[in-house]
């Protein structure tokens, strides 16, 4: 089983990404807080933690690689497929 749980590969890449980013993920997600308090928006703080670690992870990988929250779009996957 790899480290921190059944999580996968997925859940292990995620956890290495975060590693020692403790104190930035608390000022980004006070910083989605504020946004989205000014802002009138939805949400409580685990949804703002929960978007800081996808920036923080989407950060630190390659866009093309990524599409929040449903995965790549066929547009992203056309240089894959053809």
């Amino acid at each position: 089983m790899p480290p921190g749980g059944g999580g996968g590969g997925a859940q292990t890449a995620k956890n290495r990404l975060l590693e020692g980013r403790g104190e930035e993920l608390m000022y980004m997600s006070r910083a989605i807080y504020e946004e989205r308090a000014a802002s009138g928006g939805h949400g409580d703080s685990d949804s703002d933690w929960k978007n800081a670690e996808w920036r923080l992870v989407r950060a630190a990988t390659p866009q093309s690689h990524l599409s929040y929250p449903f995965g790549p779009t066929s547009l992203e996957l056309s240089h894959v497929v053809g």
